[in-house]
């Protein structure tokens, strides 16, 4: 009968000569064996799907039935095998099915005839990239080295595929092309087990496995106490009526299954049951999840989990025992959710069938806390656990992060499984704990590079001075990488004495080394390497002019600000990468020799990037030299951004010279360089300045005004605000008066005190005449017939940014929207026919502008005059939609409405791509994955997939937010998908890690309602009343980057510029900020 898709009539025949074969719906018939063949497939690759082993000649797995592919026979699978080697192995097979029997005359079979085929063949030598020799050549037997059984990667300098043993894996080796250093993969857990890297017994077959899970799971079924298990606080009596709607729902879907609106609905459904965490309910979806179909089962196991329904417990943990890989997630996250200990070896269990399912059921079992230790020890130290189910363990281990497992770690670090060994080292240097110290020390004199490297790398992150010897001797390590660990560890020590350890690294032939160790002292501050940087420099400004080597060498230099370093620095501003010339002309301001003033005045006066030039007038300011104030002064007829940083620079002279200059700029049309004139006078503290302050406290931009207001206050004086005002617009009436005699007269007027009387009467009569025939001409008629409409632009109520941060989109309060050039602050286009925008999307790659207003979106073509044409509305609500948000790329876009339905656009195709409902009162959402994954909520942060309508996040299984948070203002999905974060109303801010399903960190600030985004480097920004940074997601600071604007309406952050764009309705321009350096330009919109 047939048997995981082979025919067995060895069974059947009782017959010893016949032997099974492979069932024709997975064996390639083209290159099967006869029935009594004694040729028996070998099980020598894995399923992709499940990790099963498959027999080579076979083409589907057994277990799953996924297709592997099609081959011209079970020999011809590999290209890379040889002739000789099939029949090496074909020879092996044959022997090992008819053993010599003792006492009997061995008779010549096929398996020697081919034995002496090999033996007599020559093989010819075979070329590769071996790191360990140029030219390998095939053993006496003719056998070449297995495939399986090396490790390739590729070089990352010249691209060329390099070769190695497999018992090279993870180490650092050199490429034979170009000789770089280069690290070879890890092994996969598959191939990495203890019957491959440590010559133990085999790991038992899955079916065996399969069995050992099916009687963990009876044993904790039979030992699980279910008082144990404390369900949530019940609300069914005060919102029964919604209980029983939503009950009902999932009933009728279990009359109807394969109906698929009733399926969405159920779902939806039982969605609701838990947010009402409906005790009742979850014992209705309980009784009924026999009848559930396919689609809605796993939410139903997820909703009893959530719910802790204690009868629910038997259900789940059987469900571990589906081949239903839906179904076994979602049991594996229900089982974390009941709060007992005896899930614990099932799940790992699990994990060693299913290794993708690793991090759910590492994060599962974290969610246990302290009670998983216990089981999770015991099957660490336990002798008769297998290497697979170690593994497992220890990757449970390392996600828990318990101080109490110090000690079993270290005591499991002899193991002779490589593996296991590797992932317990990564579990000690997770364990904030002094106790790790010596196990780490310990295992810094590893054989394997990997372990010895994040020993290291755990040792470093202490910063204790008890580890200096340890990464002073690991210093003189065979591998690069342990080399630059211990090499950034001493530099984080703080002391000085270990520059002389660090200084000959400045000459290793490992440029990653070089660098480190570069940067280690600098962080020391010992000036001695300065002279050896700069031969470092020059080397690579006149060799392969690397740009990223250049970036790191200026950043270390510029640490010094050695003024040796001047003439060198020189030397790169004429490179063609603008971001090295902005980072050269940021050293040279720093180093403040006034040797680099004529380079820093031809590089304000000729390059053609205004972020250098901008740079150029800050670096010249930072050089205090008065020589430079001519040219600052020519800069301020530059673009503002420019203008900008030359007004800060003239200021910090606080010379006669300079105070004129900044004065006259009161009357720029700039606002933001009215604000910077307002706040500088303020600092230079001149009270003969006090007229200028008045006119500006007089000015029509609020920032303008209340910048002014303070600069007065600084100087003293006392007076109210509604005086100040008063005398400031009085100076600027007057000074309108004196810049408009001149223009209005047109003439000499004295010259007509000579002419006669009535001569001078006609004259004045025609100019009388001329002015009322203009008048009716160009302000009645509009110079060509038709009335003109006066259009009042009002502040800024959207705002929005092309992908490449050179154009933007502003949606005014009164009706007109504009685009505008970032670069030259110049509008583009205006046009008065578009309705208010609730939120916009600049997609400049697709040329389209999508704009949610009401309950429909538009879509515009984006011309390349900046113009708005061809309007295209798609309904999409029944409901205003209240926020509009879209993804990194601009391609995709999403829409939420009062009711809480999500509408998911693609802009390239002007449609809706999917959609979903949300509980109505989610106050953010973000868009991530191409439209995929939605993130939000009002107090608890979820993700929910956009296509299947999971939640594939839930805070609340992680750590509860306190009500006294306030309300959710937002939440951001970082590009890699990584990461999660939201920010409520009293400055909390959580950031999560979304694919281990923790909490990473928790920041505050102060009140306001933050906004959050991720950059492209997974680095988060705070908007808020002033705008931060946070680098490390894990354990950083948030680093101020300057202030926000007041009353902001609305932001938009263009990842790959780095700019962050702000509007407000109190002023009329935007703000564009850096937020890589903090520098911020205002784009006057009037």
């Amino acid at each position: 009968m047939p048997t995981s898709g082979f025919l067995c009539f060895h069974r059947a025949t009782n017959d010893p000569s016949v032997v099974c074969a492979p069932s024709t719906d997975f064996l390639d018939m083209s290159h099967s064996s006869k029935v009594n063949s004694p040729l028996v497939p070998e099980a020598d690759r894995d399923c992709p799907k499940c990790g099963a082993a498959i027999p080579r000649a076979m083409l589907r797995c057994r277990d799953c039935g996924t297709r592997v592919g099609v081959s011209n026979g079970a020999q011809s699978a590999d290209k890379s095998r040889t002739p000789q080697t099939s029949l090496r192995e074909s020879s092996e097979r044959i022997g090992s099915r008819k053993p010599e029997v003792a006492g009997k005359t061995k008779t010549p079979s096929g398996a020697d005839h081919l034995s002496a085929a090999v033996s007599d063949s020559k093989a010819p030598a075979v070329e590769t990239n071996d790191v360990s020799q140029n030219r390998v050549k095939l053993a006496d037997s003719g056998e070449a080295t297995p495939k399986s059984d090396r490790v390739s990667t590729k070089c990352g300098h010249c691209q060329r595929v390099v070769n190695a043993p497999r018992d090279l894996a993870g180490a650092e080796v050199r490429c034979p092309s170009c000789g770089k250093a280069v690290r070879l993969p890890k092994l996969k857990v598959s191939e990495s087990g203890a019957s491959k890297s440590s010559g133990n017994e085999e790991e038992a077959p899955e079916h065996v496995v399969r069995r050992q899970l099916a009687e963990v799971v009876q044993n904790a079924i039979r030992e699980t106490d279910l008082t144990l298990i404390e369900s949530p606080t019940s609300s069914d009596q005060a919102r029964k009526g919604k209980v029983k709607k939503y009950v009902q729902l999932v009933e009728r879907h279990a009359e109807t299954p394969l109906d698929y609106r009733k399926s969405k609905d159920a779902r939806e459904a039982i969605r609701k049951l838990v947010e009402l965490q409906s005790q009742s309910g979850g014992e209705a979806i309980l009784g009924l999840l026999p009848k559930l179909s396919d689609q809605v089962r796993p939410d139903a196991i997820r909703a009893i989990g959530k719910l802790r329904i204690a009868q629910g417990f038997e259900p789940v943990m059987r469900t571990l025992l589906s081949s239903s890989s839906e179904e076994v997630e979602a049991a594996i996250r229900a089982a974390g959710n009941f709060g007992v200990a005896n899930v614990v070896l099932p799940l790992l269990y699990v994990q060693t069938i299913n290794p993708e399912h690793r991090i759910r059921i590492a994060s599962s079992i974290a969610r246990l806390g302290e009670p998983a230790l216990k089981p999770l020890l015991g099957v660490v130290t336990s002798p008769s656990s297998s290497d697979s189910l170690r593994h497992a363990a220890l990757s449970a281990l390392r996600e828990l992060k318990s101080e109490n497992s110090v000690e079993a770690l270290a005591a499991i670090l002899d193991h002779d499984s490589l593996p296991i060994r590797q992932i317990a080292t990564e579990a000690l240097v997770e364990i904030d704990d002094p106790r790790t110290l010596r196990p780490l020390m310990k295992l810094a004199s590893d054989p394997d590079p990997e372990i010895r490297q994040n020993a290291i790398k755990g040792l470093a992150r202490t910063r204790s001075k008890k580890v200096a010897p340890v990464l002073v001797e690991a210093l003189n390590d065979s591998s690069g990488e342990v080399q630059r660990n211990a090499i950034v560890g001493l530099g984080e020590l703080g002391d000085k004495s270990f520059v002389s350890n660090l200084a000959p690294f400045l000459d290793s032939d490992n440029q990653e080394v070089q660098l480190t160790s570069a940067e280690a002292i600098a962080r020391l501050g010992d000036k001695r390497i300065v002279p050896k940087l700069l031969g470092l420099l020059e080397n690579e400004t006149h060799g392969r002019h690397d740009p990223d080597v250049l970036h790191r060498l200026v950043k270390v230099l510029h640490k010094f600000r050695d003024p040796r370093s001047v003439l060198p620095l020189c030397e790169l501003l004429d490179t063609a990468d603008a971001k090295l010339r902005r980072r050269v002309v940021e050293s040279l301001g720093a180093v403040g020799d006034s040797a680099a003033r004529p380079a820093l005045e031809r590089v304000l006066q000729r390059d053609h990037a205004d972020e250098v030039r901008a740079s150029a007038a800050k670096a010249l300011g930072d050089l205090g030299d008065p020589k430079a104030i001519e040219v600052l002064t020519s800069a301020l007829h530059e673009t503002s951004e420019v203008r900008v940083k030359a007004l800060i620079s003239l200021a910090r002279f606080k010379s006669s010279n300079a105070l004129p200059v900044i004065r006259d700029m009161v009357i720029d049309p700039l606002p933001q360089v009215r604000y910077q004139v307002a706040s500088l006078l303020g600092e230079v503290g001149d009270k003969s300045s006090i007229a200028e302050l008045e006119e500006l406290a007089a000015d029509d931009e609020l920032m303008v005004k209340r910048a002014a207001l303070k600069s007065l206050e600084t100087l003293g004086d006392e007076r109210s605000e509604a005086e100040i005002v008063k005398a400031g617009r009085k100076l600027k009436k007057a000074r309108t008066k004196v810049s408009k005699g001149p223009a209005l007269s047109g003439f000499d007027v004295g010259a007509l005190s000579s002419v006669p009387g009535g001569m001078a009467t006609v004259i004045g009569g025609a100019a009388c005449v001329l002015l009322l025939a203009a008048y009716f001409l160009f302000f009645r008629s509009g110079g060509g017939g038709e009335e003109q409409v006066v259009v009042l632009r009002g502040n800024v109520s959207s705002v929005g940014i092309a992908e490449d941060g050179g154009v933007i989109v502003a949606s005014r309060n009164r009706g007109m929207t504009e685009t505008w050039r970032v670069s030259s602050g110049e509008r583009l286009w205006s046009g008065t026919d578009i309705p208010k925008a609730k939120g916009m999307v600049v997609s400049k790659g697709l040329n389209q502008v999508m704009i949610s207003s009401a309950k429909s979106a538009l879509f515009y073509d984006f011309g390349t005059d900046g113009s708005l044409t061809n309007p295209a509305e798609v309904p999409g609500h029944t409901s205003a939609i209240r926020d509009t948000v879209s993804t990194s790329d601009r391609r995709f876009a999403a829409t939420i409405d009062v009711e809480g339905i999500v509408r998911v656009w693609s802009l390239e195709a002007r449609n809706t791509t999917g959609g979903l409902t949300i509980p109505k009162t989610s106050n953010a959402i973000a868009l991530a994955d191409e439209g995929r994954l939605l993130a939000g909520g009002n107090v608890a942060l979820l993700v929910w997939s956009v296509e299947t309508g999971e939640i594939l996040f839930d805070a609340n299984q992680i750590g509860r937010i306190s009500t006294k948070s306030g309300a959710m203002t937002s939440a951001a999905i970082s590009p890699s998908l990584e990461f999660v974060a939201a920010a409520y109303g009293d400055g909390t801010i959580v950031v999560y890690d979304l694919e281990r399903q923790r909490e990473l960190s928790r920041h505050s600030i102060v009140g306001g309602k933050p906004q959050l985004v991720f950059d492209e480097d997974n680095e988060l920004i705070v908007v808020n009343r002033k705008l931060y940074r946070l680098a490390d997601l894990r354990k950083g600071e948030l680093q101020e980057l300057g202030r926000s604007i007041e009353s902001r309406t609305s932001f938009e952050y263009c990842s790959k510029t780095n700019q962050l764009v702000m509007a407000s309705d109190e002023a009329s321009g935007i703000t564009v900020t850096d937020v890589k350096t903090g520098d911020s330009k205002l784009l006057d919109l009037e």
